[in-house]
């Protein structure tokens, strides 16, 4: 699955068709693995100065969830100044509803840099996968569903 703005899908679509496909070996426990070049492009809330976004969701025992991301920034630097624009972010957005809705999902969340690195954890309870699934099954379907 590619996702990509429609500008940039007339470029993109010759060039995967062109490309092999590989199977990667993969985790029986992971149930999604995206790969964001230039992240900033489809995640407005990860920083400009993100040059990749590597995203994987586990599952995990008992209906709970991880999420690992790691973020490749140019240097030590600027991926120091991520991660605090991110924890940053996340705090604001951590507010008494979204608390409520997500039964305090952001609250878990681990944001460090490593080098030119941000690494995120986000784990999430039997619960809180829940609510989020609840929360975004109300948001994105059509009402009347």
């Amino acid at each position: 699955v590619v996702a990509v703005s429609s500008e940039a899908a007339a470029t993109v679509e010759p060039a995967l068709r062109a490309s092999p496909l590989v199977d990667p070996p993969a985790d029986p426990e992971e149930g999604l693995a995206v790969d964001f070049p230039h992240p900033h492009e489809m995640l407005p809330q990860v920083p400009d100065e993100a040059r990749r976004l590597v995203v994987h969701v586990y599952a995990r025992p008992g209906g709970a969830a991880e999420a690992l991301a790691e973020i490749t920034c140019d240097d030590e630097a600027t991926a120091t100044a991520t991660a605090t624009t991110l924890r940053d972010r996340a705090a604001a957005l951590n507010d008494v509803m979204v608390r409520l809705l997500t039964r305090d999902l952001l609250g878990g969340l681990v944001v460090e840099a490593h080098g030119p690195h941000v690494e995120l954890r986000l784990p999430a309870t039997a619960e809180q996968a829940d609510a989020l699934v609840t929360l975004a099954t109300a948001t994105l379907l059509p009402s009347g569903t």
